[in-house]
């Protein structure tokens, strides 16, 4: 063999052989795929749109209801009880002068309440004693001696003389009265008195003004002295004998204070 042809095999493998390889891998490498494709498929992915709930809260106001309990002003007292659903009102109990104004009117429009009358009133224990004399006649009368009589018979019957200030509220009033005239002779002088005496006893009493013109509710309490005793008589007197008109009062006033002390209330 000669040295031309042994250079060229050990200068390597035939060009056509080193395409045929290179043929060789790319067929390989395709075909690989190939299999690979067809033994594991991919995964395709696909975006799907996820519908998402969302609980919603809302808040519903709630209607309070709250109870409210007027109380409604009346004419008189009453006292309230509460039920299950409504307010019942029953009146208080009258207290006890409210029931002693009942009474009392009940015997004002009863007719069988009323007296046959009217006395004295058994007052107190004191008296008060005046004088109310008048006439020409009187100036020969002493009005200061037939007073301390007068007095002097309510003392014996166990009253209590108070003077015309005095603010002992209640005392009852006696007074003393007369009218008087004088005789004369021609010559003027005194020959006499005359004429007519008596002896009232006063006491304070309540009553209501207007009582036929006004409503009960317009009705007015008011006080005054009311007489309930009155007594008298008529005396004719010399000169010789004026001393003795104060014991006539005296003896009047005795029978007055009597009457006085056994007056009873009504």
């Amino acid at each position: 063999m000669s040295e031309e042809h042994l250079s060229d095999r050990n200068n390597g493998a035939p060009l056509w052989v080193v395409w045929l390889l290179l043929a060789g891998v790319v067929i390989a490498g395709l075909a690989g795929v190939a299999l690979g494709a067809i033994g594991f498929p991919r995964e395709k992915i696909v975006e799907k749109p996820v519908e998402i709930t969302v609980e919603k809260r809302v808040e519903v106001p709630v209607e309070k209801v709250v109870e409210k309990i007027v109380e409604k002003i009346v004419d008189r007292p009453v006292e309230v009880v509460r039920m299950v659903d409504k307010i019942v009102k029953v009146p208080a109990e009258l207290t006890p002068e409210q029931k002693s104004a009942v009474v009392f009117a009940g015997r004002i429009f009863d007719p069988t309440q009323a007296k046959a009358g009217v006395s004295l009133f058994k007052l107190s224990d004191r008296i008060l004693v005046t004088s109310a004399l008048s006439g020409d006649g009187s100036r020969n009368i002493s009005t200061g001696l037939i007073i301390a009589r007068v007095e002097s018979a309510f003392r014996q019957q166990g009253f209590r003389v108070v003077s015309s200030d005095s603010k002992e509220y209640p005392f009852s009033i006696a007074e003393v009265g007369g009218v008087f005239l004088e005789g004369r002779d021609t010559y003027g002088k005194i020959l006499s008195v005359s004429g007519s005496y008596n002896i009232t006893i006063s006491q304070p009493v309540t009553y209501f003004n207007n009582w036929d013109n006004s409503g009960v509710d317009k009705m007015v309490l008011k006080r005054g002295m009311l007489p309930l005793y009155h007594k008298g008589g008529s005396l004719n007197y010399g000169s010789l004998h004026f001393d003795e008109i104060p014991d006539v009062f005296g003896k009047m006033a005795e029978a007055a204070a009597n009457e006085l002390r056994k007056a009873n209330d009504n």
